[in-house]
């Protein structure tokens, strides 16, 4: 048996291992923070096929230790052909140099190619174009973003 488990993210896995994965992508502003159950539910039930959360979960440690999401978008271009958009994708501090962001980004590149996309695409900072030319990506474009 494998140590490590991908799957889709499930409303019983939001707890406090994922959002300490999603705080070191982005973290609260106010520390203090708690979420709310409800609002959390609220979130996952808009889930859909579209848009899926997966988890990489240590079975050894029984921890999550990665996230990452795969947003499916059909496009009146290229004959109603489905584009995948690959976002947040997080590996635990403490788990980060093992191999473990590449498995995540092959098994989310087999989700897609599963979906029959024509093309995947994601953003990323600089510091990680070296690690995704890793994995396959090549840079096209720049990104624009508006915050508010």
């Amino acid at each position: 048996m494998s140590r490590w488990e991908i799957r889709r993210l499930q409303v019983s896995d939001l707890h406090d291992d994922y959002f300490e994965i999603i705080h070191q992508l982005s973290p609260p502003e106010d520390e203090s923070y708690v979420y709310n159950y409800l609002e959390l539910e609220r979130w996952f039930s808009q889930l859909n096929d579209e848009h899926r959360v997966y988890i990489l979960y240590d079975m050894e440690c029984n921890k999550i230790v990665g996230t990452s999401t795969l947003l499916l978008e059909k496009k009146l271009s290229h004959n109603f052909g489905t584009v995948a958009h690959i976002e947040d994708v997080i590996i635990h501090n403490q788990y980060r140099g093992h191999g473990l962001g590449k498995m995540l980004i092959e098994y989310l590149k087999y989700k897609a190619d599963i979906e029959s996309c024509y093309k995947i695409v994601l953003d990323c900072l600089e510091d990680n174009v070296e690690f995704y030319e890793k994995c396959g990506f090549t840079r096209y474009g720049r990104q624009m973003v508006i915050y508010s």
